[in-house]
């Protein structure tokens, strides 16, 4: 395999060296020079997640993409981009300034592809699991752990045994799957690197719990998010889904309501708490959440976070899915006039482990 450069919205890597992410993608002059020090260490390929924001503000400007990659598009950062149409121009930007020789691995199952493959120079390769695409992926079966898929390119058809849950796992696998795949690599290299694939912090993780129930934590923090991750646990709960979450402060508010809405319609239990409140009043968030909940359905509200899961973890019982949504990876909580150290994850496995003794 190659040593590979990474900058995302968990951590950034270059070779052994590996720094915690302060954004998704850095301002431009950090950028450059997190990339000469990739060069400088004879690294050969880069992976760069590209926030809308970057792309906004020039921080890519004169970067050459061999490949880039087109996932979906949802209602996000619209307290940013104030409109949907804004959001996705500013995705298509990136797309624009492909060459000729490059790739646009786009998402044939998603409506907003055709934006891009209207807009774009470089040569277009398909992924998707319901329609017809160039690298396509047949779900064979699910369970908590992984998710046996076929995969099929140009031919070949491959059993691939992918370690993560979910359908949407599914396409960031054939996205990434399509991304090597124009770069030059073997369908048979990419079945390795998909199989063992390292857990991804805070992304539908399981935490090890020996009373009965699982534990999942999630970086979902907008209406799309939260229900993927929702409708992916019903597939395969026995029982029932408890959910806690809450809504970022200085953020999108139309979102609230809707992540409101789709916790009353897809948790049997769910509580609201605070994720990062900001400036704001944690109750007036929790407020806007409301709205978008059924008059007369049952549900908690506490603003401690750390109480909130453990009032959600002691009422779980054998067979039930609960899941910590939100904060993910996220190592603190931001409040108006302090930042504490909060860790979904450390948080869990303390209760966890008093919940055995």
């Amino acid at each position: 395999g190659y040593e590979t450069g990474l900058i995302g919205t968990i951590k950034y890597q270059i070779g052994k060296k590996v720094l915690p992410a302060k954004e998704t993608t850095p301002e431009s002059i950090e950028l450059q020079r997190f990339i000469a020090e990739m060069v400088a260490s004879n690294i050969k390929f880069a992976v760069m997640e590209v926030s809308s924001h970057s792309i906004a503000q020039h921080r890519i400007d004169d970067i050459s993409f061999k490949t880039a990659v087109f996932t979906n598009i949802s209602a996000e950062h619209l307290d940013y981009h104030e409109t949907i149409q804004n959001y996705t121009d500013a995705k298509v930007r990136l797309f624009e300034c492909l060459e000729r020789d490059s790739f646009a691995i786009l998402n044939a199952d998603d409506e907003f592809s055709k934006h891009f493959a209207d807009r774009t120079r470089a040569q277009i390769l398909w992924y998707g699991i319901k329609r017809n695409a160039d690298v396509k992926a047949r779900i064979c079966d699910e369970s908590m752990s992984n998710t046996m898929i076929k995969l099929s390119y140009s031919g070949a058809e491959i059993d691939v045994n992918m370690p993560f849950m979910g359908r949407h796992n599914v396409y960031n696998a054939l996205a990434s799957a399509a991304g090597a795949l124009s770069l030059g690599f073997e369908l048979e290299a990419v079945k390795k690197g998909i199989e063992t694939a390292p857990v991804i912090p805070g992304r539908l993780e399981s935490i090890p719990c020996k009373h009965g129930f699982s534990v999942f934590l999630d970086y979902a923090h907008t209406p799309h998010a939260l229900e993927t991750v929702l409708h992916t646990l019903k597939n395969l709960a026995k029982r029932r889904i408890i959910l806690v979450f809450g809504c970022g402060g200085d953020r999108d508010k139309e979102k609230r309501p809707k992540m409101g809405k789709i916790a009353d319609e897809n948790s049997d239990i769910f509580w609201i708490t605070n994720d990062n409140p900001r400036s704001e009043d944690p109750m007036s968030i929790i407020e806007d959440i409301k709205a978008g909940i059924s008059p007369g359905r049952p549900f908690h509200v506490q603003t401690d976070r750390y109480k909130a899961i453990g009032e959600a973890l002691a009422g779980a019982k054998n067979g039930d899915f609960v899941l910590i949504a939100g904060k993910g990876h996220e190592k603190k909580q931001i409040f108006k006039d302090t930042v504490i150290p909060f860790d979904d994850k450390d948080v869990v496995k303390k209760m966890l482990s008093s919940k055995s003794s």
